[in-house]
């Protein structure tokens, strides 16, 4: 059994993102959900926005775009959650800018 918090986020995180790579998206969103939890357990401040902000990149990674929110809005620290939440819509701008730029062209 891993005792510490940290360690025990990390490899939930780990299970959680090769689930989701293997295509079980339920498991994987109970699994990133539960590492939120352990992540919001941990008594250092700076140490729990670090993996709350891991947790929301993975979740990201895994297209759940709804839980990474869910996520970001749990860090405290208003500049990080305000970085994170930056992160995700400029990560997000890219996506329909490559869509447009390979499916339609302007004359």
């Amino acid at each position: 059994m891993i005792e510490d918090a940290r360690s025990k986020v990390n490899a939930l995180r780990a299970i959680a993102s090769a689930m989701a790579t293997a295509g079980d998206k339920e498991r994987a969103s109970a699994t990133f959900k539960q590492a939120a939890e352990v992540a919001l357990m941990i008594e250092s401040a700076r140490t729990k926005e670090y993996a709350l902000i891991e947790i929301v990149g993975d979740l990201f990674r895994a297209g759940d775009l709804k839980r990474a929110l869910e996520v970001a809005q749990t860090i405290e620290d208003a500049s990080i959650k305000a970085s994170t939440l930056n992160a995700i819509s400029l990560a997000l701008a890219k996506v329909p800018s490559r869509f447009y730029r390979t499916s339609s062209r302007v004359p």
